[in-house]
């Protein structure tokens, strides 16, 4: 029996006015943002920013994307090595990426797992779980100004099970620390979060262009 394969790809479509109802919307404006390749192949197209070749691919392909005004769309991509192997065990972590991008010429990487952290701020760690695992959530956040807002789990130096996810709201190369499990959470009477930020979902974030956020 043969096995099914199946390749995915992010596509926006860029409204404009007076478009004829019968018009396929698809057809005259779609952009393809990325294409994921089938698992276990080089199939896919090479994923930008990354040093080895690596492409975007692998068995679950992209998670749901976000959209800015200006139409960028900010979504978290699987990435497989040049020829299509996954990165798994003790490498997870290197399979995922946020990317930032309105077409598939310019479209850029944000962060990806594995890297250091983002806002300075936690010294000695990097984007990735205790075990090596997948550490950056698939639901990110982006405004109509393109703030962005995503959960992350960080490892290294002095952090442990009690403070290793981390809450990010900002833009590329200035991040910030929004929330910490561990820390103190305001106007709660001395309580500490102990949500697993890098587990957050659309259902409970959001944030606008004037930097207001919301999280459970």
């Amino acid at each position: 029996m043969k096995s099914l394969r199946i390749s995915t790809a992010i596509i926006a479509v860029l409204l404009s006015a007076g478009l004829a109802p019968a018009q396929s919307l698809i057809a005259s404006q779609g952009q393809t943002i990325s294409f994921h390749g089938a698992d276990n192949t080089p199939t896919g197209d090479v994923a930008p920013g990354l040093p080895n070749g690596e492409r975007f691919g692998g068995n679950s392909g992209p998670n749901a994307g976000v959209i800015d005004d200006s139409g960028r769309v900010f979504f978290r991509g699987q990435i497989v090595d040049a020829s299509g192997a996954q990165f798994t065990g003790s490498l997870a972590h290197l399979s995922r990426g946020y990317f930032l991008g309105d077409n598939r010429g310019n479209l850029s990487l944000v962060l990806r797992g594995g890297d250091p952290e983002p806002s300075g701020a936690i010294n000695g760690t990097t984007l990735q779980s205790s075990s090596g695992n997948i550490t950056l959530n698939g639901t990110p956040r982006i405004a109509s100004n393109g703030l962005m807002m995503f959960g992350a789990a960080v490892w290294g130096g002095a952090v442990t099970a009690a403070d290793d996810d981390v809450l990010y709201v900002g833009t590329p190369g200035a991040w910030q620390l929004l929330a910490r499990e561990g820390n103190v959470a305001p106007g709660c009477g001395g309580a500490t979060y102990s949500s697993v930020f890098s587990s957050v979902n659309y259902a409970t974030t959001s944030l606008n262009a004037a930097g207001q956020t919301l999280f459970l």
